[in-house]
């Protein structure tokens, strides 16, 4: 039993002696800056050795067999004076001394022949097991993780430093919150607004529908391509026969433009400048502003609507959501007319719509498919 308690005491010694000659390599220091601002070339750090890795790891694989020995053959012997698990921490020391010098020599070592594990199972004492060789068993636990530290400086395992989570400050951790509570805020203002837009759209379509019903007519989908106004004008100049030809969106663009050149004075004092906010339109700019109405998809409003009511001299009533009719042109000749037509402010994505209103018997283009 005493050659046995040796034998461990040997094994610990070597594995220390092992441990203290193992160490990671280092990365060069600064180059110190001389006086006269010359860099003096700092020394190279010096390479360690792949055959002394080999040699010290075969006096490790050599220790490791020799501690398995001594646990086979030991059955009681840590009632003799060895503390229970003292001989795991050997074994543990061991691997981890072995895993290193293995990947300091660049090859894989082999394994010594006969390397078998030991018969009797490691002694895993618990805390209180341990009697009057604590020392020896925490100087085993501090070399082990002195190693385990020299080789991975961040942590166990091959976790790097991107891996590690930063912890986050109190500032950060309140800004992080602040930010939550703005954005939580944020989503629940963003939805009553979309539940809010969801019942206007609802209730413009329903007063309209009620201003149908009223005046006994339907709507007329027009095509909401920024010429809705002029296309639904001349629709109803069509179905009115206001007109001796058939009306379009581009003729009844020309007769709007031509109106509004031919009368500035009806329209200019109405007409705000671009230039000067305050101010109303110079002959220049309201001159661009007829071209635009002629040649451009430019949505139509109110002067655009006097100007062709006056033109077909026919008067056009506009049913809207919240008001009455709105009339436009109504000293134009009796028997012509009225043209009517409907604007929508919510009802479709694109914004403002205008659409034509025909007589609730007059057949929708499905029936009249059918």
């Amino acid at each position: 039993m005493a050659d046995l308690i040796q034998a461990h005491e040997s094994n610990k010694a070597t594995l220390q002696s092992v441990a203290q000659a193992v160490s990671p390599p280092t990365s060069p220091p600064p180059n110190p800056l001389l006086a006269r601002g010359k860099l003096k070339k700092a020394p190279k750090p010096k390479q360690k050795s792949k055959k002394k890795d080999k040699e010290l790891a075969s006096t490790v694989q050599q220790v490791k067999q020799d501690e398995l020995n001594v646990v086979s053959a030991g059955v009681g012997y840590s009632d003799a004076g060895v503390a229970g698990g003292e001989e795991a921490d050997v074994l543990d020391l061991a691997d981890q001394l072995l895993a290193q010098l293995d990947a300091g020599a660049g090859e894989e070592l082999k394994p010594i022949e006969g390397l078998v594990p030991p018969t009797q199972p490691l002694h895993k004492s618990s805390s209180g097991s341990s009697t009057g060789s604590g020392g020896a068993r925490e100087m085993l636990h501090e070399m082990k993780e002195g190693v385990n530290h020299l080789f991975h400086p961040n942590g166990e395992g091959s976790e790097s430093p991107k891996d590690v989570e930063p912890k986050v400050s109190r500032q950060k951790a309140r800004k992080l919150r602040k930010e939550q509570h703005y954005e939580s805020v944020r989503k629940q203002a963003q939805e009553e607004t979309a539940a809010e837009n969801d019942r206007s759209v609802q209730d413009e379509r329903d007063a309209i529908q009620a201003g149908c019903t009223k005046l006994r007519v339907r709507i007329k989908e027009i095509n909401p391509d920024g010429h809705c106004l002029y296309s639904a004008i001349a629709d109803q100049a069509n179905l009115l026969g206001l007109s001796e030809y058939k009306e379009t969106f581009a003729s009844t663009r020309n007769h709007a433009a031509d109106y509004l050149r031919s009368h500035p004075d009806d329209f200019m004092p109405f007409l705000t400048s671009d230039e000067d906010p305050e101010g109303i339109m110079s002959a220049g700019e309201y001159s661009r502003y007829c071209d635009t109405v002629a040649k451009t998809a430019e949505w139509g409003g109110e002067p655009e609507i006097r100007a062709l009511a006056a033109h077909f001299a026919a008067p056009i009533h506009v049913l809207q959501a919240g008001t009455d009719i709105l009339p436009f042109g109504e000293d134009a000749p009796p028997g012509r007319g009225p043209m009517l037509i409907s604007y929508h402010r919510k009802m479709y994505g694109l914004g403002e719509h205008y659409n034509s209103l025909v007589p609730a018997t007059h057949p929708s283009p499905a029936a009249a498919e059918a």
